[in-house]
Order: C-alpha cells, then sequence, then structure tokens
C-alpha cells in the first residue's frame, strides 16, 4: 500500500480520468513506470472505483432516481419518458459482462503494465474519437434511444477492456458516430458507467489477488478524493461540450501518447 501522497496523486488521476476521453490505465501506466512506484493493489484499485461510482450517482441522482422509478414502473407493464434509457443501459451493459470475465480469467491486471501497446492503442482511438465528433450529425437525443443503438455503444464499450482505449472515450465516440449530440453522448457514457463500475469493482473484490483493506484510513481518504474530483470533472465536462468539440481531448491524447513512447524509445 502507497504512502498518502501516491495515493493523493492516483486518486486525484482517478477521479480525472474515469469519466474523461483520456483513458485512466494509460495515466496510471506512466505514472507507475517511474521510479519508486508500484502496484496500487486491489484495495485501493477499489476504493476509488467506488469514489467515482458515488460521483457519477450523486451528480446524476435526478437521473438515477427516474431511471429507478421507470424500471420498477416497466415491471409493471407501464412506461415513462426515462423508460427508453433503462432499457437502454441494460442493453448496453451486457455486453461488458462475458469479455468481463473472459479477462478475469486470463489475468488482464497484467496487460495493465505493459506501456508501449497502451501507448499506441491510446493513440488510435484518440483518432477515432476525433473523426466520429468531426464527422457526424449533432441531431440524436437520449430520449429517443435506439436499443440497436444501445447495443452497439455496448459492444463498443467491451473495447475499454483494453488498456489504452478509455471506457468514456470508446463509449462517446460511438454514441457521437451514431449521431448523438455531444452532452446526449457523455451523458450516456456517464449513466453506463454505473453498472459497469459496479461490475468491476465486484470482479476486483472476487479476484485471485486478495484486497488488504488493513490501512481502511488510507483507503476512506483514496476515496473521498477520488470523488471530490469526479463530482468537479462531470461538472466541467459537461459545461465544455455543450459548446465545443473533443478535439482537446484528441490533442491530449495524442501528446500523451508521445510522451508514452518516448519514456520507452528514448
Amino acid at each position: 500500500m502507497q504512502n498518502f501522497t501516491e495515493a493523493a496523486i492516483l486518486a486525484v488521476i482517478q477521479g480525472i480520468t474515469e469519466f474523461l476521453p483520456i483513458s485512466s490505465s494509460a495515466h496510471i501506466a506512466l505514472i507507475e513506470s517511474m521510479p519508486g512506484w508500484s502496484d496500487q493493489g486491489v484495495a485501493f484499485e477499489i476504493a476509488v472505483h467506488l469514489g467515482t461510482l458515488l460521483a457519477v450517482l450523486v451528480y446524476f441522482r435526478r437521473d438515477v432516481i427516474e431511471l429507478i422509478f421507470a424500471t420498477l414502473n416497466l415491471l409493471r407493464g407501464k412506461t415513462s419518458t426515462h423508460t427508453r434509457i433503462a432499457v437502454g443501459i441494460v442493453i448496453a451493459t451486457l455486453p461488458v459482462i462475458p469479455a468481463g470475465a473472459i479477462l478475469l480469467e486470463a489475468d488482464w491486471r497484467i496487460l495493465f503494465h505493459a506501456i508501449e501497446p497502451i501507448a499506441w492503442v491510446n493513440l488510435v482511438f484518440a483518432l477515432l474519437l476525433y473523426f466520429a465528433d468531426k464527422l457526424a450529425p449533432l441531431k440524436r437525443n437520449l430520449f429517443d434511444l435506439s436499443y440497436i443503438h444501445a447495443l452497439l455503444v455496448g459492444c463498443a464499450q467491451t473495447l475499454a477492456l483494453i488498456p489504452g482505449v478509455s471506457r468514456a472515450g470508446i463509449t462517446i465516440t460511438m454514441a457521437r458516430a451514431l449521431g448523438y449530440a455531444r452532452p446526449q453522448a457523455a451523458r450516456f457514457s456517464m449513466l453506463l458507467a454505473i453498472p459497469t463500475i459496479l461490475a468491476s469493482t465486484g470482479a476486483l473484490m472476487t479476484s485471485q489477488t486478495a484486497p488488504d483493506y488493513s490501512d481502511i484510513t488510507l483507503l476512506l481518504f483514496s476515496g473521498a478524493l477520488a470523488f471530490i474530483v469526479a463530482v468537479a470533472v462531470i461538472a466541467l465536462f459537461l459545461r465544455m461540450i455543450a459548446h465545443t468539440s473533443m478535439a482537446a481531448f484528441v490533442i491530449y491524447r495524442i501528446a500523451l501518447s508521445a510522451v508514452l513512447l518516448g519514456w520507452i524509445y528514448f
């Protein structure tokens, strides 16, 4: 387990990168490649994941309540304005469950330490984000979400199991390619993070590497810091993309890949 300085840095990085299309695994790989840094441990990952999960639940609390009621009403045979989104989230979550289970059996955590492929993957998917955002129309709203579109976003999300892809990045890329407006694409990506983070946290809790919860103060500190940062990032991100494109994030990812590849080759 790290000291508080290392924990704070990694928690801030997790809080920033979880919902932005910039690949959290690429950032963690860069930090952990520095001298003196090591794997943060399973318990730490669980703490910061729960912190970011709480952040999206708090920020989208009204949506979450509406989605819960929409789901309950659907079970009673009734529909509402949020029914389509609720069903879409379920459909979009389904593909990642078997894909994640397969990688878990294959000890997927080893992949997170291979900096070179992470850098190249990060670069390729940054370019995909750019072209999807540049060329696709800005016409669709989540209340008109197609179940086929939800499935396509869900299938795209499975690619985020490859380090460097970025879960937020690939889901926003697919939603934009399908013509959903930037704020709508980001909103669906963040709502979709709720069951996805729950599933990944559950996988971490049952992983072959047993979590060490002995330093509870450090874990609570890390989770709380990730929560605070993530809430601020969600608010700023949604405000930003309401008025501009994804170009800044694409440029940043290209620069990050250049740093990672430079670290390896030079």
